[in-house]
């Protein structure tokens, strides 16, 4: 399956009507004709080649082949609803919304509380790149029906699959939550000041440097019945810990039991994924486990992401997407 195109391939997609999900540098998004299509500033994704998407290239997933048609929609805040309520009877929607912008948090709540009540798969992932670094990209995203750039809105692309076919999302996880004590946080923020430790209030900084956690471990609540994983961003700061993904008010979270054999599990799950999957994503905090050997099937490729969306927010996991035929 072929992701990595020039720009001028790109152009001719969009031109001839195929509905795409882009990614790269904001620069070369710009350049693109308005058409059926969303984007996301990205600049690396895990394939079997370099990591890194090179200047003049951009990476798509082209998922026109398989639909019936499909239609670009914009949400903020305050109208994420309207997002279950857009989406086809059969089919399923690919989601992109800017890194610790309020439609980011507020989509952790609203997922949370809706649970796994959606009528089909939601897909996608959160735009930015290099976070808590100096070469941090803003987190941007691109509705391509009008050429407009967001830093603070979701754009959707629903889909209305064939009606042979069938969509099913994979979500790869190898953390579990460990025995440790149990973290409840009073309010959702990408921030975190203090917490509840085993039901007493604490100050969440000094409780870190007390138990002095696997900064490689991310901590693990479940929500909606699936473990849901969240990563705090290193170093740590004086005063308070920011989080990849905004942290879920009044639900139980603690550190993840170390895996066994890190490495081995992720490179055995990925190839293990479905032959016909057609849009995959990957935490970017992964790819000190992740290399241009992990992907024995030449088939599939993975966009590098801060976080990911398989209906609810995800962080340090791989999301897919896959289609079967009746």
């Amino acid at each position: 399956m072929k992701s990595i195109y020039s720009i001028g391939e790109v152009e001719q997609l969009v031109k001839q009507g195929h509905s795409l999900v882009i990614a790269g540098e904001e620069e070369y998004l710009r350049l693109l004709s308005p058409g059926n299509w969303i984007g996301a500033v990205a600049n690396r994704y895990l394939g079997t080649g370099a990591d890194e998407i090179e200047p003049g290239m951009l990476f798509a997933f082209d998922l026109s082949e398989h639909l019936l048609t499909s239609r670009v929609c914009v949400y903020q805040s305050f109208n994420l609803d309207g997002l279950q309520r857009d989406c086809y009877g059969h089919g399923f929607s690919v989601v992109l919304m800017p890194a610790f912008s309020e439609v980011h948090r507020f989509y952790g709540i609203y997922s949370a509380t809706l649970g796994y009540r959606y009528l089909n798969p939601v897909i996608g992932w959160v735009a930015g790149a290099n976070l808590g670094t100096a070469d941090m990209l803003e987190p941007l995203v691109i509705d391509g029906l009008t050429g407009r750039i967001y830093p603070d809105r979701a754009v959707v692309l629903h889909c209305l699959l064939k009606s042979d076919i069938d969509a099913k999302m994979q979500v790869i996880n190898i953390f579990e939550p460990g025995d440790g004590d149990s973290m409840v946080f009073p309010e959702a923020s990408f921030i975190a000041r203090s917490c509840y430790v085993n039901g007493k209030l604490a100050n969440l900084v000094d409780y870190w440097h007390e138990v002095d956690p696997n900064p490689q471990l991310p901590l693990v609540a479940s929500i909606g019945g699936a473990l849901v994983n969240v990563m705090p961003l290193q170093p740590v700061g004086h005063n308070s810990i920011t989080m990849c993904s905004a942290l879920i008010p009044g639900v139980e979270y603690r550190f993840a039991k170390p895996p066994e054999q890190m490495a081995a599990q992720l490179h055995r799950r990925v190839n293990e994924l479905a032959e016909n999957t057609i849009l995959l994503t990957c935490c970017e905090l992964l790819r000190p486990y992740l290399n241009s050997s992990t992907l024995q099937r030449t088939d599939l490729q993975a966009i590098y992401a801060p976080g990911e969306i398989a209906y609810s927010l995800q962080n340090f996991t791989m999301v897919g997407l896959s289609l079967h035929q009746r």
